[in-house]
């Protein structure tokens, strides 16, 4: 494998919203009703401009990559375990390890906090669980690293609350490109003094 292959990210945000700008506008109409007490006494066009500020502050704190989720599962796998300790101590080898299916879930719990003149005034908390399953994957471990995933399919299933309140359920299908270089790797051994780069 050489170095050449794109890096490919799938945020979180892309899980339930078609762009950017729907995930804004989502995040701002249910944080509303949260925020009507705390914001009732606003001018109409200072109220929208909060939440519209919420809005898109909710989804920036979805950016999170999906494939950071993957981590903890691949922790647990045995074979990948070990490929990591041998690469580890190799780190001149490569070794690709094949994984049938691999399930894995994750919840995450951001939060926007609300400040009118600089004082807090409410938290607005966001809710999300996905449910992976990869089928398919081969993952190459270097150095005590998975550093690239081969082929392979992705099923993420994503709820998504606002407040409590379910604002979104979704699932996507990710056919995974024939190479995605993880940009970072995934460190499941240590590289031993005398061989760390």
């Amino acid at each position: 494998m050489t170095g050449t292959e794109p890096t490919r990210t799938l945020p979180i945000l892309d899980v339930f919203f078609d762009s950017p700008n729907a995930a804004a506008t989502a995040l701002r109409d249910a944080s509303r009703d949260q925020l009507a007490g705390t914001l009732g006494r606003l001018p109409d066009s200072a109220r929208e401009a909060v939440l519209g500020r919420i809005g898109k502050a909710a989804a920036g704190l979805l950016e999170l990559d999906v494939t950071d989720v993957f981590s903890a599962a691949w922790s647990r796998s045995a074979a990948l375990r070990r490929a990591a300790r041998e690469t580890a101590a190799a780190p001149d080898t490569e070794q690709i390890v094949g994984l049938t299916t691999l399930n894995t879930s994750f919840a995450h719990e951001p939060s926007v906090e609300v400040r009118v003149k600089g004082v807090p005034v409410a938290t607005v908390v966001l809710r999300v669980v996905l449910e992976v399953e990869v089928s398919g994957l081969r993952a190459v471990v270097q150095r005590g690293c998975i550093t690239a995933v081969q082929a392979g399919t992705c099923t993420i299933t994503g709820t998504l609350h606002v407040a409590g309140n379910e604002v979104t359920r979704r699932q996507v299908n990710v056919d995974l490109p024939l190479v995605m270089r993880l940009k970072r790797g995934i460190a499941l051994a240590e590289a031993s003094p005398a061989t760390a780069p």
